[in-house]
């Protein structure tokens, strides 16, 4: 759906392959490979191709169902006693029906490895609940943000590390005031 609509979005403008690859700095046989299936263009360039067509990320993506380019807001501790930092990193894509409900955050600290190691990009989709089991991204105290897995126990909630050797957080009873769920860590994308 994207080479297709990027090919009659082109061709609106009046535009070959060549010009659009020239307003661009990059080559026409990329433009070509993007119009035929084969690849996706960077987030960053996605944005710069979208005004160049004069139609939007979102039109180009296909919509619903389709790739979807979710905002990087920021870094997520995996660990705690850190602030939750909302400091816009850039975009990512990913294969989603709502992308509106979605957000995307760099993982910094070792709390989760193995399995979740600091630069990942955590997918969290923004609830305000979890199952106990689940992965999630919280804030509590004064700003402070983690990745965890949430537990439900007697009397309030445990956020647990994947790493044996970083502590869990319990909140119990008062303190589960403190402790806002932000939204399910849905998939993590690993960086290299």
């Amino acid at each position: 759906m994207f080479g297709a609509r990027l090919q009659a979005a082109r061709r609106g403008q009046g535009l070959t392959q060549a010009q659009l690859a020239a307003q661009l700095r990059v080559t026409q046989q990329a433009v070509a490979k993007w119009e035929a299936g084969g690849a996706l263009p960077q987030p960053g360039l996605l944005l710069a191709l979208a005004r160049a067509l004069d139609v939007g990320a979102e039109y180009l993506l296909g919509g619903a169902g389709g790739p979807a380019l979710i905002p990087v807001l920021g870094d997520v501790r995996a660990g705690f006693g850190a602030d939750a930092i909302e400091n816009p990193l850039g975009y990512e894509y990913f294969d989603i029906a709502d992308p509106g409900q979605y957000l995307c955050l760099a993982v910094r600290g070792d709390s989760m490895e193995p399995r979740i190691r600091e630069g990942d990009i955590a997918l969290v989709r923004r609830q305000p609940q979890l199952t106990s089991g689940q992965l999630g991204v919280f804030l509590y105290g004064d700003g402070e943000g983690t990745l965890k897995r949430y537990r439900k126990i007697p009397g309030g909630v445990r956020l647990e590390a994947f790493n044996p050797a970083c502590a869990a957080a319990e909140f119990i009873g008062g303190d589960l005031a403190g402790l806002s769920i932000l939204g399910r860590v849905v998939q993590t994308r690993a960086s290299w």
